[in-house]
């Protein structure tokens, strides 16, 4: 499954594995990616479980992202996440920068 959230300066999509380490778990990565020509910088991502359930991120694997090329895309940030069962969806905000302004996108995920 994939689920995308796009807006002016960053996208993300996140991508239900077949990893299941326990019962009750499930395992998404998350990347984010920029859609702009300048580059997005102090990127950080937040998640929270709706429907009772809880959501562990690991550490990002980046706080920037390079300006995006159409000829060489740039590298996104990945974030590995973990559900448990009784997740009923997710809510997200995205904070970075663009241009000098700092922008904030909230948005729900459900499933």
């Amino acid at each position: 499954a994939v689920v995308s959230t796009q807006s002016t300066g960053a996208r993300v999509q996140l991508y239900r594995t077949e990893n299941r380490p326990v019962p009750g778990v499930t395992v998404w990565l998350a990347t984010i990616t920029n859609s702009t020509p300048t580059a997005v910088t102090e990127v950080s991502m937040e998640m929270s479980g709706e429907g009772g359930g809880r959501v562990k991120l690991s550490p990002p694997s980046a706080k920037q992202l390079s300006p995006f090329s159409p000829i060489c895309p740039a590298s996104p940030i990945q974030q590995v996440v973990v559900t448990t069962e009784e997740t009923k969806g997710i809510s997200l905000s995205l904070t970075y920068t663009c241009n000098g302004c700092t922008e904030t996108k909230e948005g729900n995920v459900t499933f």
